[in-house]
């Protein structure tokens, strides 16, 4: 089971077939940003996160650690 963001993140990008471009695409970020995200580099501010969520179909609150969807 994914714990940290950035395992969450890469679980959902995986499970919905999309690609770093396509997030960032949707969530209005930039690709180096998904990457920082992805590495476990960064963590989105709050409402870069819930942008990412709802692209992913998913909550911040999943995305967080929080309980499974």
């Amino acid at each position: 089971m994914a714990d940290t963001f950035n395992e969450r993140l890469a679980l959902l990008l995986q499970q919905k077939n999309m690609t770093q471009k396509d997030l960032a695409a949707r969530a209005g970020v930039t690709e180096a940003a998904i990457s920082h995200y992805l590495k476990g580099d960064r963590t989105p501010r709050a409402s870069v996160l819930t942008r990412i969520a709802e692209a992913l179909g998913s909550t911040t609150d999943y995305l967080m650690g929080g309980a499974e969807v």
